[in-house]
């Protein structure tokens, strides 16, 4: 940012992107920021004609610069990572939660996991929610579809929801607002050049899958934005 553009004043704007779900709001949130001691309001205008439909770009149009490929052969069975967004419909602690998987996090900010990779009595807790993948430099498949199989455990994602990935950048290996279906969505995935990002849309009602090396250790978060 050019700090002395605009007197070093600047409108910061929000708005909801349209289309995401039953979610609406119009409206857009501003604040203020000042690089200065200046109170004067900011005269900087909105950029006009910005897409705020709830989309990614076009899968097609990602195309990486320096290409990579994906293997067909993942360390790890795609199906038993395959994480369902959702809210919980029976109340775990007092609340409704949004999940992946079958069980939300629940963390001891006092236990890091980071600092317990090596405690079997913490990693089996399910309240950790850990998934191992312990493989050395190999490709791992994830699998996140916006549709539940079971209507009496969990609500399905009410929207369009962007997941994001810590610790590595990924591949799309599919993106699709369709429902998985698991005898043709893995016929089809792209292994050549995919798009490379850390956070990608899950469609409404749709599904990702997506690729990434486990080439750095670490405990690393898998999440909605």
């Amino acid at each position: 940012m050019n700090q002395t553009a605009g007197d070093g004043k600047f409108w910061m704007r929000s708005q909801l992107s349209t289309g995401c779900g039953n979610i609406t709001h119009p409206v857009a949130e501003l604040g203020i920021l000042r690089y200065g001691n200046s109170t004067n309001l900011p005269t900087t205008t909105a950029q006009p004609d910005i897409n705020i439909r709830c989309k990614d770009e076009p899968y097609e149009s990602l195309v990486p610069v320096v290409p990579w490929f994906v293997s067909k052969r993942p360390a790890n069975d795609p199906e038993e990572n395959r994480y369902e967004a959702g809210v919980t419909i029976p109340e775990y602690k007092g609340f409704h939660r949004w999940a992946l998987g079958n069980r939300p996090m629940w963390l001891d900010y006092q236990r890091p996991t980071i600092t317990n990779l090596f405690d079997e009595k913490y990693l089996d807790n399910p309240d950790i929610a850990v998934v191992d993948m312990n493989y050395d430099d190999e490709w791992a498949y994830l699998i996140i579809t916006g549709r539940s199989k079971n209507q009496n455990e969990r609500f399905p994602a009410p929207d369009a929801h962007p997941m994001h990935m810590h610790g590595h950048d990924f591949a799309i290996l599919a993106q699709l607002n369709a429902s998985f279906d698991e005898e043709t969505a893995m016929k089809s995935l792209k292994y050549e050049n995919p798009p490379r990002r850390d956070t990608a849309l899950l469609p409404l009602g749709g599904y990702l899958v997506v690729a990434f090396r486990t080439d750095n250790a670490g405990a690393w978060l898998v999440h909605c934005q």
